[in-house]
């Protein structure tokens, strides 16, 4: 159905994030992996948001990249940031020292 929806409004960053978190909620992590890649592509030659590109990583199991990402989301004023701390997508970071230290950062401690 998602793939559909890519047909029908095109691929734009917004429709590949959520592609990308349907192939892995499915466990089909190499086509979240894919998906990933066109992001990536894109976002050479369209701004796509870096909350977008750190939910892409996540996605995949690459935490590293994905804080990368939502750090640079804080630096740049990235919109999407302000629901790090409550938005679902994030739990699997919550433990994390970096994640941690971002949302201190930003003064949005529960």
């Amino acid at each position: 159905m998602i793939e559909k929806l890519g047909q029908i409004i095109g691929r734009s960053p917004i429709t590949l994030i959520l592609l990308s978190g349907v192939h892995a909620a499915a466990g089909r992590i190499d086509e979240a992996g894919s998906v990933l890649a066109e992001l990536q592509n894109l976002a050479q030659s369209t701004y796509v948001p870096p909350t977008f590109l750190a939910s892409a990583h996540a996605n995949v199991g690459e935490t590293d990249k994905a804080l990368d990402h939502l750090e640079e989301a804080v630096a740049a004023s990235d919109y999407f940031v302000l629901r790090v701390h409550v938005e679902p997508h994030y739990d699997q970071f919550r433990p994390h020292p970096r994640f941690a230290a971002l949302v201190r950062k930003m003064n949005l401690e529960p």
